[in-house]
């Protein structure tokens, strides 16, 4: 979604997009858009020098990678950066806006950033009911990108991250942004990964990089303006191709342990993705795993329990033949069942939720002999 997004300003589509007829929301239909209507409608200088800045910056990761398998400096060479101040300078000499016609950022208002807000007015309580659905969407999108973020690159880059903080972190951030009207913001993946891009080691990292911020805001907002729009969009794409390398090895591991039903869920949800939007997907890859965990919470799991001749000790017999795939018959012939009893094990603290489950597959054990017989089957 970040690369087809990122392809329609490096295009300079954003503008026919917006003035074509029909419904571009989902990123089938955006994808399907760029090849109908870019080799006949992109903007020849912005393409030229969204591809020039693509190849450096690609070239530039695959010289970074071959040079920190020897040496440790090339880490702290923050080649994005690097690009895009040379392209503020770029922009500003040779002035590609009214020279070749390429998009830039422009001004920003900043006159109410330095004022103070109060979320809870008459005014803003009004709007609550309204915003009631869209904050909500928000708030789950951003947690679920939050956690994602925090779990791919805790385990990557071997981080200790606590959850927990992090969303109450999260969480207290907004509210106060919220007096000085700002947006929501979170955990993001793409803003992470071009922090470690940059070469960030601890989490001081996000304070620096929130500090440059606020300063960047507060005194260079006119350097800014000469930001080409498709350079940053160049960004995300690198940022997008870096997240793409990441799931084959996932769904390799996956396959090798047999997480099917993780993988239906993948599925289920890049699927919903790109043929409808980001939020549908996700809704319906959270609904389906909240129907796996309901299910799996429900079933009780019972075992019928064998004891092995002239011990103490009783197993369940499934579990032990399949242990012991040589001598089969020997081994079943070490176990011994009592005529006329059945000992059941439960492994599993008893719920609300499972106990009826377990009340239903015992009346089934004593009625059939099984807990696998059809349960509209006559009984002995």
């Amino acid at each position: 979604v970040m690369i087809i997004n990122a392809l329609i300003s490096e295009l300079k589509l954003n503008k026919l997009l917006s003035e074509s007829e029909g419904h571009f929301h989902a990123p089938y239909k955006k994808l399907q858009f760029i090849l109908d209507q870019g080799p006949a409608n992109y903007h020849k200088p912005t393409a030229i020098l969204s591809l020039v800045c693509f190849i450096i910056l690609m070239v530039l990761r695959i010289l970074k990678k071959k040079l920190m398998k020897r040496k440790r400096w090339p880490v702290f060479v923050p080649e994005i950066l690097i690009l895009i101040i040379a392209m503020i300078f770029i922009s500003a000499k040779f002035r590609l806006k009214h020279t070749y016609g390429i998009s830039v950022i422009g001004d920003f208002n900043t006159k109410t950033l330095d004022s103070l807000h109060n979320p809870l007015s008459k005014s803003n309580l009004e709007l609550i009911q309204p915003l009631m659905g869209a904050g909500f969407s928000v708030a789950m999108l951003g947690f679920f990108e939050s956690t994602t973020a925090s779990k791919s690159l805790g385990s990557a880059y071997d981080l200790a991250i606590s959850p927990n903080r992090e969303l109450v972190a999260l969480g207290s951030m907004n509210l106060f942004v919220s007096m000085f009207g700002g947006l929501p913001s979170f955990g993001g993946y793409g803003r992470s990964k071009i922090n470690a891009f940059s070469g960030a080691q601890t989490v001081m990292s996000g304070v620096c990089m929130g500090a440059i911020v606020l300063l960047t805001i507060k005194f260079l907002l006119s350097s800014i303006h000469y930001i080409p729009v498709c350079i940053l969009s160049v960004v995300t794409t690198i940022v997008g191709i870096s997240l793409l390398e990441e799931a084959p090895s996932d769904l390799r591991f996956h396959l090798g342990c047999r997480g099917y039903d993780e993988l239906v869920i993948f599925a289920i949800t890049v699927l919903a993705t790109m043929f409808y939007s980001v939020e549908m997907g996700i809704c319906i890859g959270c609904g389906y795993s909240v129907i796996s965990i309901i299910k799996h919470a429900t079933k009780s799991r019972i075992q019928i329990m064998a004891r092995i001749k002239h011990t103490s000790q009783f197993v369940n017999p499934d579990d032990y033949l399949r242990k012991s795939r040589t001598n089969t018959l020997t081994n079943f012939q070490e176990l011994e069942e009592f005529e006329g009893c059945l000992v059941v094990k439960i492994p599993e603290p008893l719920t609300f939720t499972n106990t009826e489950d377990l009340k239903e597959r015992l009346t089934r054990m004593e009625r059939f002999g099984s807990v696998k017989a059809h349960p509209g089957a006559r009984g002995k």
